[in-house]
């Protein structure tokens, strides 16, 4: 997964639990669909990805 794309998955949940806004809003807002953001949730890094994470 891109660096950019996770941090912007990781400041919606920031978002959600720390000011209380709802998940869909800030997908929106960000012009993300929410299932892509709960596809991210129980996403796992791949074994490339694990050996490219300095």
């Amino acid at each position: 997964m891109l660096i950019r794309r996770r941090k912007v998955y990781e400041a919606i949940h920031t978002l959600h639990r720390e000011q209380g806004y709802e998940i869909a809003s800030i997908c929106a807002l960000y012009g993300i669909p929410s299932c892509f953001n709960y596809k991210w949730l129980h996403w796992e890094e791949s074994a490339s990805e694990k050996e490219n994470t300095i």
